[in-house]
């Protein structure tokens, strides 16, 4: 929304001016303190005396105070200074921490300059200052360290100010910002700068329900050479609320140089201008928009004075280009005014409405941009979103889609609203990212817009409130009209275990917005964020448990059978509802397990029957946990459009977590709702000075070509930005300033590589059969483990496969061939006879350990072992079997048309890294099933490939382990062999044809397939915009995601032009452009820090208008109108 501003800043400036008649203050009634003694000096420490000397010659009145000074909290109230000026960036007296807060919690103000303030706590011991180490967390005053958690909870006095895992980078230039308020000329100068950015936290710290406690201001900003952000050199906040209300703060983090010295003449002007704005401290603190029952309008405009002093100020607002309100408003000291102004009906057109609001006071111009949606007729959605086959599709067409996820804070913030929504949507799309996923919307059924997120289901049962059914609908409206699918969750924090009459309220709440969303082609419902089910013993629970114990065993006698040493003293009707002891032998753990899978599948049920009721074609889900014991992920997922699981950890487990809801046997494809930036979050969240970049960017990168190489529809990152008023360090953007932390650019050009394929399911025809049973038993977690360590061996083949469960084997396709089976032990007879069947069939079945238990842990089924022609086992339970050091050897049998390879020894139980060779590779050997041949054969090497709409294969490989070594893998496609380098946690991707034309590659070191050789120092995309293969293609994109050099062999380009930008609100914006080294069909392109966070297009030099053409296509509109020939 910049450009908007700064159009109505322009044009305002005279008209505010002829409104405003109050003249400014002298300076010299302003009383300014200096913080002087002998603390170590760091080069950005500005000079006390420089400052003084400049300070008194704009006319404020000077003074110096010692650390013992500014320790006397009696004479800091007796005889308060206006602003307090800390010249020592980090290093502040600790014996002046009580006083110092009880200055600014009385209305005090600073400004500080040179470091990431108040960090460094001193003492004097002798002549000496020497930090102090050790800190009680309740002593802090910076807000670099608190409470570690989802967001980091701070002590209620400490200064959030700064962001320890935000440092400069690529810093050019430094100049005003455009936004900033104070009425200075324009102005830049060069310069490269360490430190940190000057952002804040001004807000109340809730990530769902933030107040916002001040409003803040850039002042001076950091450019790189393209002329994009890379953050606040100094900013200003104004607080209206919170601890703080009334105070105001100045700072900057530059920590190489001192920036407010005689050697930046611009800086001072500024920091004396910004002094002026701190004693003034009138400024406007929220605008929003009401409409009531009678569809009328009001724009409320919220202003505050701070200042010593009466203010008269100039308001104006303005709907889109039309004023709303000119006038001049009288505001006393220390009050908050409200200024309501009736909008008109014929200035709300249809669609979006830009709204501006600016207030004028001295030389501080202050303005918020709003924004309203007026509903249309015609809303149509700019792009249908529809699930099929297992892939999502835009306007028909199979794509995987990247995208993000935003908390409830969009409903409750005043800093939310269309504007901000147009803003980031745009962002968003230009990003790549397609789906927006919205959490925490039913607390606003209750009592949400007051900040609190506890509610029941029963809540749910009326009619949602008004302003939220207005808030949704603009929220629909503005995805629709920007490109982007918005997926809502549609309730937060409630059980899964709910009575009748709760289950009842929560299906009324789904039919509600199924029904009111019925036409919008991209909504999506993810009916719960996380659900856990953990059944309490309640009256109501209890007999649920009891029906359902009857419907299993009728009557007391078939139940003790059942469960024999585990069986209750309690008849029938009045068992607790509890598991039991958690050991292997006990059935009434597995009972317990399946039992909150019931409760989970009633739940699903009825909230999918209440969106069904509303829509016949909305696709829902549900957000599950990672972990296996938050709920039963596969018995209850039936009557969901798609399977989605969420992921926050370290990345090398992801894959295996995530595989294990793969439901495409049945057309249910899988996703993941959430992943983030791991290390990242875990820095900040710690208060660590590091930066994770490197590890951020990989993870994303893993994510993205693992979900898609395993078979997935979509990736959704937690989540879109860093907040104002919480600290939430979750998102691809910083907080404040908004500029973009360098894992969104590598996200961005993942998501727009992936733009162009159009994959399609093909079954495997391979299964990994999931033992229910055994897992839903005792010691469940060791179980999971041995089925994670299955699923490593089979990637560890590079062999595409499905994963189905025992209770799933109804809908097992008839083109399955061959069906791994670890560890089943204990099986029901249905699920044994079904996979008999298919081995007679012609199958080739895997199983390991034992199968001769029956469901209730009996060694009753040896009759099991003679069907398939095997020698009996030791009928031992799993964890009472002797693990060999050796694999053995696989016993053989022929059943029927089919044939089994059973290994004795439950090799599950230990991991990969454990065994010399893979005997899950034996197996498919002996059965003729080859995976992708690749050398060297990497166990740690994730291989997987996947077939296009157009005959074409994607590969995708992810090397999941720590080695910053190259190693170089050699793939065999249909069309030959293709080689490249990764080092470890890199990905690489190849697309190519059954002919062995390359169209796209991803790798580092060398990379070369039939007629291709390109050398990638660094990491980087390459993909044909054209439709020829990447050697014959005259335009083709590089998406970087590191600096280095890129040399390309072309055979077509001979006048060879590169052009270096972005994409920004749908359109091409270049930065840059030039000629690169060129010999003998050679190309040489240099990425450095700078290019590596854009997209580069090379070309022949005349076809930069439809290079151009077919990059804003492919953002648009995915692969449309290029790649034809392939």
């Amino acid at each position: 929304m910049r450009s908007f501003g700064i159009i109505f800043y322009c044009a305002l400036l005279s008209g505010l001016s002829c409104l405003y008649t109050n003249t400014e203050e002298p300076t010299s009634t302003i009383r300014l303190g200096i913080l002087q003694d002998e603390f170590p000096r760091q080069p950005s420490h500005a000079d006390p005396r420089e400052l003084s000397v400049f300070l008194q010659n704009e006319g404020y009145t000077v003074s110096f105070l010692s650390a013992d000074q500014l320790a006397d909290e009696t004479a800091l109230r007796s005889d308060p200074m206006d602003i307090l000026i800390l010249p020592y960036g980090a290093t502040f007296p600790f014996a002046a921490r009580n006083s110092f807060i009880s200055y600014l919690k009385n209305g005090g103000a600073f400004v500080s300059m040179g470091g990431y303030a108040f960090d460094d706590l001193v003492v004097k011991r002798g002549n000496q200052w020497e930090r102090l180490d050790t800190i009680p967390p309740d002593h802090s005053i910076s807000g670099r360290r608190g409470k570690p958690g989802d967001w980091m909870r701070l002590q209620a006095e400490q200064i959030p100010i700064f962001d320890p895992t935000y440092p400069f980078k690529r810093t050019h230039t430094l100049g005003s910002d455009t936004q900033s308020p104070l009425l200075l000329d324009a102005w830049s100068e060069n310069g490269t700068f360490d430190g940190f950015p000057a952002t804040a936290m001004t807000g109340s710290n809730n990530p769902v329900f933030p107040k916002q406690y001040g409003r803040w201001y850039p002042l001076v900003t950091a450019y790189d050479r393209y002329g994009k952000s890379r953050g606040s050199v100094f900013s200003l906040v104004l607080h209206h609320d919170g601890p703080y209300k009334g105070s105001a703060w100045a700072f900057s983090g530059v920590t190489n140089e001192n920036l407010f010295s005689n050697a930046h003449p611009r800086m001072l002007q500024t920091l004396s201008a910004a002094i002026r704005a701190i004693h003034l401290r009138t400024f406007l603190i929220s605008t929003v928009t009401e409409t009531d029952e009678h569809g009328v309008s009001t724009l409320v405009s919220t202003l505050a004075n701070y200042g010593k002093n009466q203010q008269s100020v100039a308001l104006e607002s303005w709907i889109g280009k039309n004023a709303l309100a000119k006038e001049t408003v009288s505001l006393s000291r220390g009050n908050v005014n409200v200024i309501r102004h009736a909008i008109p009906h014929e200035l709300l057109h249809n669609g979006y409405i830009p709204i501006h609001v600016s207030v004028a006071a001295g030389q501080f111009r202050d303005s918020i941009e709003h924004g309203f949606y007026q509903p249309a007729d015609n809303d149509d959605a700019l792009d249908d979103f529809t699930f099929q086959n297992n892939y999502m599709r835009i306007n028909g067409k199979p794509t995987f889609l990247f995208g993000t996820n935003q908390t409830g804070m969009v409903w409750f913030s005043a800093k939310e609203n269309p504007a901000t929504w147009e803003r980031d949507l745009v962002r968003m799309r230009d990003h790549g990212l397609r789906m927006l996923r919205v959490l925490h919307f039913s607390p606003y059924a209750a009592r949400g817009y007051e900040g609190h997120g506890g509610h029941s289901s029963m809540d749910l049962a009326g009619n949602p409130p008004a302003r939220l059914i207005r808030q949704t609908d603009d929220l629909v409206a503005m995805c629709a009209r920007n490109g982007v699918a918005l997926m809502l969750t549609l309730h937060d924090w409630l059980p899964v275990t709910l009575s009748d009459p709760e289950l009842d309220a929560q299906k009324k709440w789904a039919r509600f917005w199924a029904d009111r969303y019925h036409g919008q082609t991209h909504v999506f419902f993810d009916i719960q964020n996380e659900p856990s089910v953990q059944p309490d013993d309640t009256a109501d629970t209890r007999n649920r448990w009891n029906e359902f114990l009857k419907n299993r065993y009728a009557n007391d006698s078939a139940l003790h059978e059942a469960w024999g040493a585990f069986a209750p003293v309690e008849p029938l009707g009045e068992i607790p509802c509890n598991p039991g002891p958690d050991v292997w032998e006990n059935p009434r753990q597995v009972d317990y397990n399946r039992f909150r899978a019931h409760l989970l599948e009633r739940w699903i049920d009825e909230n999918m029957n209440g969106i069904r009721e509303g829509s016949s074609v909305i696709p829902a889900s549900v957000g599950f946990l990672q972990s296996h014991g938050s709920a039963e992920k596969l018995f209850a997922t039936s009557r969901l459009d798609f399977c989605n699981s969420h992921y926050h950890g370290p990345i090398e487990p992801f894959a295996s977590i995530t595989k294990l809801i793969d439901r495409r046997f049945r057309g249910q494809g899988f996703a993941v709702g959430e992943f983030g930036a791991w290390d990242a979050h875990e820095a900040r969240s710690h208060g660590r000075f590091a930066d994770e970049t490197t590890a951020s960017i990989r993870h994303f990168l893993a994510v993205g070509h693992d979900t898609f190489g395993m078979g997935g529809c979509f990736a959704l990152n937690w989540d879109w930005k860093d907040f104002d008023d919480c600290l939430f360090p979750w998102g691809l953007s910083y907080a404040q300033d908004y500029v973009p932390k360098d894992w969104l650019t590598a996200y961005r050009n993942m998501s727009l590589f992936f733009r162009a394929f159009q994959p399609v399911y093909e079954d495997p025809g391979i299964y990994l059969l999931i033992p229910d049973s055994h897992r839903l038993g005792g010691q469940s977690d060791r179980v999971y483990a041995a089925i994670d360590n299955a699923i490593h061996l089979l990637f560890a083949c590079h062999i595409d496969f499905n994963v189905i469960n025992e209770k799933s084997l109804d809908d097992l396709p008839n083109v399955a061939r061959t069906i791994f089976w670890p560890i089943p032990y204990c099986p029901a007879d249905a699920v044994f006879e079904k996979v008999l069947a298919f081995v007679r069939k012609g199958g080739n079945l895997y199983f390991s350990g034992d199968l001769s238990f029956d469901e209730w842990r009996r060694p009753s089924r040896t009759s099991r072992f003679k069907k398939f022609g095997l020698p009996l086992a030791q009928g031992a339970s799993p964890f009472q079997t002797t693990i060999p050091r050796a694999i053995p050897d696989f016993i053989v049998r022929k059943v029927g048309e089919g044939q089994v390879c059973y290994l004795p020894a439950p090799i599950e139980w230990k991991p990969l890294a454990e065994w010399e060779g893979n005997p899950y590779a034996e197996f498919l050997t002996r059965v003729e099933e080859s995976g992708i041949f690749v050398e060297p054969n990497d166990p740690r090497l994730h291989l997987f490939s996947i077939p296009e709409t157009n005959k074409n294969l994607i590969y995708t490989l992810f090397r999941c382990e720590k080695d910053e070594n190259l190693r170089e893998y050699r793939i065999q496609t249909p069309g030959g062999e293709v080689s490249l380098a990764l080092a470890g946690f890199q990905t690489g991707l190849i697309e190519t044809n059954r002919e062995g034309a390359l169209f796209a590659l991803e790798g580092t070191g060398f990379c070369r397939g039939r007629d291709l050789c390109v050398e990638i120092l660094g990491h980087a995309m390459l993909q044909s915009l054209d439709g020829f293969p990447l050697e014959q293609s005259q335009f083709f994109s590089i998406y970087p995601t590191q600096a280095g050099t890129i040399r390309f062999r072309s055979e077509t380009i001979r006048n060879p032009w590169l052009v270096i930008g972005e994409m920004r609100k749908g359109q091409w914006i270049p930065f840059e452009e030039l000629e690169p080294e060129y010999d003998k069909g050679t190309i040489q392109i240099d990425i450095d820090e700078d290019r590596a966070a854009c997209i580069v297009l090379c070309m022949e030099k005349a076809r930069k208008p439809e290079a151009v053409q077919a990059l804003t296509s492919l953002v648009k509109k995915g692969n449309s109108n290029y790649g034809q020939i392939r």
